[in-house]
């Protein structure tokens, strides 16, 4: 390598010792300049955090510090309030008040509101009567008039939506009461009659039942009340199905009781059961008594036929207890 000072000034020929020496020299230098920054913005962001933190805490303690101040007069307003009633009491309680009026909630009888007995009273204090407000008829309109509403509604026609689920709501989609005067006074909003039929052709009926024929599920009682022996409800059912379910019950024959017993068929157990003596069943009407016992003091069940009254039997008197 050799000495730079031999070069000329228009030689174009560079030695590559000492460019690469430069090169590391800027190098070491850029590096240098890149971590004073990183120290510098971290230093920087140091000192923004400490200062928010600072921030917040005086922020914190301002703000307790205002509230300590707002209960420190408000104890002190009440304070001077307690003790203005409290002055008020103590002179009440010095001489009995100018305007007697029982207290009939006193232990003592004749007590006066102000605490003294009836006797410590002045004579002026039994003459002396409360100034009674005076009392101004006011009528519908007037007082109308004088209730405020905030805002009604656009509607000008108020009729009631039957297919709605809200009671009351408009075709506007608006309850009642946000409808104006005018707009409840028109000829939609007065209650017309309508009949039955009219009635269910306005009825929504989203889906019936598949079932051609509605009957009555008999007994069985976990379910609901009306319901067919397909397990739909009846409002479910077409009105085809309802009426092919009436004709049907419609020519059901009507048998007498007596006809429906004569029907059952006794088994040999039946027969041969024990009876009492009891000529004659007469229900025991004492509310004491268990239910369905005889006079004679036995159920029901003990008694023959002929007692019950299923068979012709002789009238006698029933058997004492």
């Amino acid at each position: 390598m050799g000495c730079s000072a031999s070069k000329k000034a228009g030689d174009d020929v560079v030695e590559t010792g000492d460019v690469k020496i430069n090169r590391i020299n800027d190098g070491n230098k850029t590096e240098a300049a890149a971590k004073a920054r990183e120290e510098a913005d971290a230093k920087a962001k140091a000192q923004a955090e400490a200062d928010a933190k600072a921030k917040a805490q005086a922020e914190v303690k301002a703000k307790a510090e205002a509230e300590a101040l707002a209960e420190a007069s408000a104890k002190k307003v009440q304070a001077i309030v307690r003790g203005n009633a409290d002055r008020v009491k103590v002179e009440l309680m010095k001489h009995a008040c100018g305007h007697y009026r029982l207290n009939t909630q006193a232990d003592t009888f004749g007590e006066c509101m102000c605490g003294w007995p009836k006797g410590a009273h002045s004579a002026e204090a039994f003459t002396k009567k409360a100034a009674k407000p005076e009392v101004k008829k006011v009528g519908s309109v007037e007082l109308r008039e004088k209730m405020t509403r905030k805002e009604y509604c656009r509607c000008e026609r108020y009729a009631v939506n039957l297919a709605s689920a809200n009671f009351g709501e408009c075709q506007c989609g608006e309850p009642k009461a946000r409808h104006s005067p005018e707009a409840l006074a028109s000829e939609a909003a007065k209650a017309t009659r309508v009949d039955s039929e009219e009635a269910r052709a306005k009825m929504v009926q989203k889906e019936y039942a598949e079932c051609t024929e509605y009957q009555v599920l008999m007994g069985d009682n976990s379910v609901a009340f009306g319901t067919c022996v397909c397990g739909r409800p009846r409002a479910e059912h077409s009105e085809a199905a309802l009426q092919a379910g009436a004709e049907k019950a419609g020519k059901a024959k009507r048998q007498e009781s007596g006809e429906v017993r004569a029907g059952f068929e006794k088994t040999a157990a039946w027969e041969d059961r024990q009876t009492v003596d009891c000529p004659k069943y007469i229900l025991d009407m004492d509310p004491n008594a268990p239910f369905g016992q005889c006079m004679c003091g036995q159920p029901k069940a003990l008694h023959s036929d002929a007692a019950i009254g299923l068979t012709c039997a002789p009238a006698v008197a029933p058997a004492a207890k």
